[in-house]
């Protein structure tokens, strides 16, 4: 007999048999239905069992898997309690607050400007920072440039740190 034939007979038996052992019914659902898909995905292994054995090869397995801590359904149980998340009451009930703007970073328009000013910056430093805004990574732009990534990334910081200085002084 097939194990599908074997637990259409004997499943309500066999629910019966792992509510007692785990004592939760929730839990010992959740563990009878795991078991029994991981048993329907190995059928091979299980139908080469004798059918009198077959009850005891099912506890091994519903034993196996609610005492083990590396176990499929035990890997589902936390994984399942992570996904949970207790709302704060504090979070839901938050007062809306009027966005304000920070000051202290230069928008991307007077940034453009800059680097258009050619008595600031060469062509060079433009581009490579327009290169830098648009793909976000300096390996990305090392790699499409084929300039070395250490040198991506000191001319970055120096381009950055003249914007800063240059912000600093029109903030003044």
């Amino acid at each position: 007999m097939t194990f599908s034939e074997w637990i259409s007979i004997s499943g309500g038996t066999m629910l019966r048999n792992v509510r007692n052992y785990v004592k939760d019914d929730h839990v010992a659902d959740e563990l009878f239905q795991c078991v029994v898909l991981q048993l329907l995905e190995k059928s091979d292994k299980i139908d080469k069992v004798k059918d009198k054995e077959k009850l005891f090869y099912f506890i091994r397995v519903i034993k196996n898997n609610y005492n083990s801590n590396t176990s499929p359904f035990m890997y589902k149980r936390v994984r399942d309690k992570k996904r949970l998340v207790e709302m704060n009451e504090e979070i839901t009930h938050l007062e809306e607050e009027e966005y304000i703007e920070d000051d202290s970073f230069p928008p991307i328009e007077w940034i453009r400007e800059q680097l258009d000013n050619e008595d600031l910056f060469t062509w060079y430093q433009k581009d490579l920072w327009n290169l830098y805004f648009e793909l976000k990574t300096l390996i990305s732009v090392s790699r499409q440039t084929t300039i070395p990534s250490n040198t991506v990334s000191r001319h970055i910081k120096q381009i950055n740190d003249k914007l800063k200085e240059l912000w600093l002084e029109a903030a003044n």
